[in-house]
């Protein structure tokens, strides 16, 4: 399957470094054009590329900062489960059609710290983000296929 151009999508993560893989894996058939690793940030930030503003460029170049097309999608990784609703509220998200997704954690299974990225070696990271993004990519898909991409909703990766 081709892909004359890839699915614009925004980012959520508290590690840039494991979102730089992540976004490597959705490609092709999904481009991360902004990736976002603050909470107060993301609820800036969203609202202003849905009304055609360019935010800041994220510090750890995970995206490629393509505002061509507006993103149709908003993805959270484990570390923002608790504050997706919130950001969707201060981002106007029914009017916008966004589809959010969220990382399935079983409750009590998040950790209260996050890992020190530096420690964990880069080969770790790429075998676990090839199941992340593979993940992703069979949900979005769906979600596309099924005809809900542009209405508002929240589903679970």
């Amino acid at each position: 399957m081709s892909f004359v151009h890839p699915t614009p999508i925004v980012l959520c993560a508290c590690q840039p470094r494991v979102g730089k893989f992540v976004a490597e894996k959705l490609m092709p058939e999904f481009e991360v054009i902004h990736f976002i690793s603050n909470i107060e940030q993301a609820k800036t930030d969203i609202a202003a590329i849905m009304a055609g503003d360019e935010p800041p460029r994220d510090p750890d170049n995970v995206s490629s900062h393509n505002f061509s097309r507006l993103p149709r999608h908003v993805v959270f990784g484990r570390g923002f489960q608790a504050q997706l609703q919130e950001v969707r509220e201060s981002s106007g998200s029914a009017e916008w059609g966004l589809c959010w997704y969220r990382a399935a954690v079983p409750p009590g299974n998040l950790p209260s710290e996050m890992p020190d990225m530096c420690e964990i070696a880069d080969e770790t990271i790429d075998f676990n983000t090839n199941i992340v993004a593979g993940n992703m990519k069979r949900v979005l898909s769906n979600v596309i296929s099924e005809g809900k991409e542009g209405i508002d909703g929240v589903y679970a990766l």
